[in-house]
């Protein structure tokens, strides 16, 4: 009488660990584009806050220029500028890019910029991205992340 044995032969064993390795050559990378997607979202989310509150002290007449510091979240620094009195504001949020894991931007600061224009009772927003030396200008605040991934 035969015993068969109860193990995995090496041929079983190579097959799996290539499975593996294929499947976390393609998930791993797909996961980092979808943290840092959600990161950018988070930075839209905070600025698009602060473009209510800036026109909500602009109603007010309550004093626009200020700072804000925000350790945990990706963005460093939060600054709100009057460009030109009753005309021109900025929000401008500098990034930390290592939190983003945007490695061609690792020396580079990242900054993003909402640019409002104060036209007849509502503000009209630009949106730009500066990278280093490049910049890029959109109108559509939304699809600026899209388009900067």
């Amino acid at each position: 009488m035969t015993k068969k044995l109860l193990a995995f032969s090496l041929v079983e064993l190579i097959i799996v660990i290539a499975l593996v390795a294929i499947l976390s050559a393609i998930a791993i990378p797909s996961y980092k584009d979808h943290v840092t997607k959600i990161k950018f979202a988070e930075i839209f989310t905070i600025m698009g806050y602060h473009k209510m509150n800036l026109a909500a002290s602009l109603f007010n007449a309550e004093p626009i220029d200020k700072t804000y510091h925000s350790p945990t979240s990706s963005i460093v620094k939060l600054t709100l500028n009057t460009i030109e009195p009753n005309t021109k504001y900025i929000i401008q949020a500098e990034i930390d890019t290592r939190k983003l894991n945007l490695k061609h931007l690792q020396d580079k600061p990242l900054l993003i910029n909402l640019i409002g224009t104060y036209h007849a009772d509502f503000l009209i927003w630009d949106c730009q991205i500066q990278n280093g030396y490049n910049v890029n200008i959109t109108e559509n605040c939304s699809q600026m992340e899209l388009d900067f991934l």
